[in-house]
């Protein structure tokens, strides 16, 4: 931590930091289209309402060994919108998941990028 004139405390980038109050980042929304790109440098949390099918998650860009990122994909009022999941994600059983597909149905999945295999890791087993 570093102490600022008017003694608000700063956290530090190359320490260990304890923080006193909840911590959120803004969600990046993603205008609906064929193709859906996160884009890293934008946020960790991406969302969209799905306004047609099939949409393509393609890779993210910008992406920086470790980081989190969370999917919040909503279905339009007529639902039953597909995902089709770029090779990049890996989920448990090497089998992609499929969303609800109830008139705004609501999914999150969140992955971790992992740099060494140049994948993002969804939480699970088997990940391939």
């Amino acid at each position: 931590e570093t102490q600022i004139p008017n003694g608000a405390l700063l956290a530090r980038l190359n320490e260990a930091n304890t923080f006193t109050a909840g911590q959120a980042v803004n969600m990046v929304a993603m205008a609906d289209g064929a193709t859906l790109t996160p884009d890293c440098a934008l946020g960790n949390s991406f969302r969209t309402v799905l306004g047609s099918s099939p949409r393509a998650l393609a890779a993210p860009t910008n992406p920086r060994s470790g980081m989190v990122i969370t999917f919040v994909f909503r279905q339009d009022g007529a639902g039953s919108r597909l995902v089709t999941w770029d090779a990049i994600y890996k989920h448990s059983g090497g089998t992609d998941p499929v969303l609800s597909t109830a008139p705004s149905a609501v999914d999150s999945f969140s992955f971790i990028y992992d740099d060494v295999s140049a994948a993002w890791l969804a939480s699970g087993l088997n990940l391939s």
